[in-house]
């Protein structure tokens, strides 16, 4: 988002403009521009430019300085991020709840030393936060540049020592190799795609070609028009046509940067109309701001939502996008300009202490907020005692772990025992499924208890028990080993003459999550699936649910299909603790006809090979109108779609009738189960 001149272009502000705005306005929910984070991708080619262009002169005169350069980018970076991150801070205090509090405290750190491309990366998941309520989820591309330019200006002074005429071609393959590496990550780990610096490095790269490249001769007038008129309307195309759909970046990135490319190396020839009407005075006084705009409108968007608990209408929208803009304009004046022009710390040495002084201050805070979990102590109890629900879930004691990387990542295999006793021998039952599988353990296991028998479960969050089947996000393609463990389990123990399974099911048929903006969509894939998307994730679905049932009647295992509980449509611990500090808030509930919609369309897909069993929780939580989400003033969720390990257990009467007969015997599919 930043960069260094030392030749003024104004219409290279304009392009800033016409790359801020877009990010701006797709931030705000503004359904015109889907494609708006293309904005990013045009600073990265600008920057590359603009700082290539400054490093190569000086490489030709005097020589490089490091130390110089660093100066200039503390200038440029530091002061206005700093202000940023201190108003968060300061805010979050008073505004965001505990665990978001803690989350600030991690960012900050992450933030402050320019990795947050990769802390975030390291987030994503999914029991991720959303990334509306991550104020500073935008630094990431502050820190891929940063990465970048720790490394670039040492890598161009020893590539000019093989002379300036093979510097050209020595950065064409730099960047040829760093775009297929990023379009093999989109195809392979898309969150690493997006976030990964060498995934990215070839767009600014793209711009230190142009910075290398010598103008040549001057084009014709017209060409130089069409260029200039080209590049700006490529970048306008990416902008109206892609969307959160959209593989990105890869290939799709090469539209927007090119574009850029295209309207910059057009400046270089001659005055354009194009180039004018980016010079002209709007353009050019938001493209000088754009830095700050950058840093000030996200945070100011997303302490918005949380605290509205909900999406800016039009008016809002319309309100913070003009807020930004002044808050932009006063950093800029009070805190960009003065330190870049060097009226504040002009000196080198005392501006590199007061650098080091901020970063340790700013890193010691982000450690103190996750040392002391969010500073719980600044809420009220009552909003405290709300907030517990987030953490009422019940342990899982012995079991086996598989295919551990991380706790996300790993299939576990525990004993479900009557009470404290150990578990009789054998398990005559298995529960097979999700994170919903081991929410819903406390009124199993309690169903387990009252009929004297014991289980085991076989799960792994985010992993849909369907054979072959997986979510295409980054980290969960090896879902199809886990599932296959599963069954090799279930075929070396004969003993388990019933299954239970268990999932979020309207989320993996639909890849749309029943609660508003709960995360992207989630797409499944299996060795079938082309190209996955929101339509073909039934047809996976059918499929994966063909090949477990057609595979578990082989073993002669008896499948009981338990219907997922209703989503709420928000976080049920943090809006109801939200609405206790407000006085008031957005009524907490989860709409009845909407949970049979995805019910219906999920039973539609079973219809094929039907189980023996339908368990159906949702019933014990509803009733014709809505969904129950509190009880007694306490939350039976513990986020928008997990139940409680108190709400689970009191549906243990659901599961009793099951495991008090025969595996045989029991309730027909459709007949309800309890």
């Amino acid at each position: 988002m930043s960069t260094d001149a030392r030749a003024y272009r104004p219409d290279i502000d304009g392009l800033r403009a016409l790359a801020v705005v877009p990010v701006i306005l797709y931030h705000a929910g503004v359904a015109a521009v889907p494609g708006g984070y293309v904005g990013v991708d045009v600073f990265f080619v600008i920057s590359g430019y603009l700082i290539t262009g400054i490093l190569l002169r000086e490489t030709g005169a005097s020589g490089l300085s490091i130390a110089a350069f660093y100066e200039r980018r503390i200038r440029r970076i530091l002061p206005a991020l700093f202000a940023m991150l201190l108003a968060v801070l300061a805010a979050g205090w008073f505004l965001l709840l505990p665990q978001e509090f803690n989350d600030l405290g991690n960012a900050l750190a992450a933030a402050t030393f320019f990795y947050s491309n990769y802390h975030f990366m390291g987030e994503a998941g999914y029991f991720a936060a959303p990334a509306e309520t991550q104020p500073l989820l935008h630094t990431w591309s502050l820190a891929v540049e940063e990465q970048f330019y720790i490394v670039f200006p040492l890598l161009l002074t020893a590539l000019v020592r093989f002379g300036r005429h093979r510097l050209t071609l020595m950065l064409a393959a730099l960047a040829a190799i760093s775009l297929g590496y990023g379009i093999w990550l989109v195809g392979a780990w898309p969150e690493s795609a997006f976030y990964s610096t060498p995934a990215r490095a070839w767009e600014l790269l793209l711009g230190a070609l142009l910075a290398a490249q010598p103008v040549g001769r001057t084009l014709p007038r017209a060409a130089v028009e069409l260029l200039a008129a080209a590049g700006c309307l490529g970048i306008l195309a990416a902008v109206l046509a892609y969307d959160r759909a959209t593989p990105f970046p890869g290939l799709a990135a090469l539209l927007p940067c090119l574009g850029t490319a295209a309207a910059i190396r057009a400046g270089e020839h001659a005055s354009t109309a194009t180039g004018r009407l980016l010079a002209s005075p709007l353009p050019r006084l938001t493209g000088l701001i754009s830095y700050s705009l950058y840093l000030w409108h996200w945070p100011i968007f997303v302490l918005f939502r949380l605290t509205a608990m909900r999406p800016p209408g039009p008016g809002e929208r319309t309100a913070l996008v003009a807020a930004t803009f002044v808050i932009a304009a006063a950093s800029w004046r009070w805190v960009e300009w003065p330190c870049r022009a060097r009226h504040v710390l002009g000196r080198r040495r005392p501006l590199f202490l007061a650098a080091g002084t901020a970063m340790a201050v700013a890193l010691a805070a982000g450690i103190a907020l996750s040392r002391f979990d969010g500073v719980p102590g600044r809420l009220p109890a009552e909003v405290r005692v709300l907030l517990a629900a987030a953490e009422d879930r019940a342990p899982l004691a012995g079991c086996e772990l598989h295919a551990a990387r991380d706790e996300r990542h790993v299939l576990r295999i525990c004993p479900l025992a009557p009470g404290s006793a150990p578990a009789p021998e054998p398990a005559s039952f298995a529960v097979w499924g999700d994170s919903h599988a081991e929410a819903l353990l406390p009124a199993i296991g309690t169903a387990a208890h009252r009929a004297g028998r014991s289980g085991v479960f076989l799960g792994r969050d985010g992993c849909v028990p369907l054979l072959g089947v997986h979510q295409v996000r980054e980290g969960y393609a090896d879902c199809v080993d886990s599932n296959a463990r599963a069954l090799a389990y279930l075929a070396a123990h004969p003993e388990i003459r019933l299954v239970l399974l268990v999932a979020r099911w309207g989320l993996y048929a639909t890849a749309l999550p029943g609660t508003p903006g709960d995360g992207e969509p989630l797409l499944i894939r299996d060795e079938l699936t082309q190209a996955p998307s929101v339509a073909e994730n039934m047809a996976v679905f059918r499929r994966g649910w063909e090949a477990t049932r057609r595979e578990l009647a082989a073993l002669g295992v008896a499948v009981a299909f338990v219907e997922q509980v209703p989503e709420a449509l928000a976080n049920v611990p943090a809006t109801a603790a939200r609405s206790a500090l407000a006085g008031g808030g957005p009524e907490l509930r989860t709409a009845t006809p909407a949970h049979r919609v995805r019910r219906d369309l999920v039973a539609g897909l079973l219809a094929t090979a039907p189980p023996e069993y339908l368990l159906q929780p949702w019933q014990a939580l509803c009733d014709e109108r809505q969904c129950n989400v509190l009880r007694d003033g306490q939350s039976l969720y513990r986020d928008s779609n997990h139940l409680t390990r108190r709400a689970a257990v009191d549906l243990a009467g659901v599961f009793e009738p099951l495991l008090r007969v025969p595996a045989q015997g029991g309730p027909g599919y459709g007949d309800g189960g309890g």
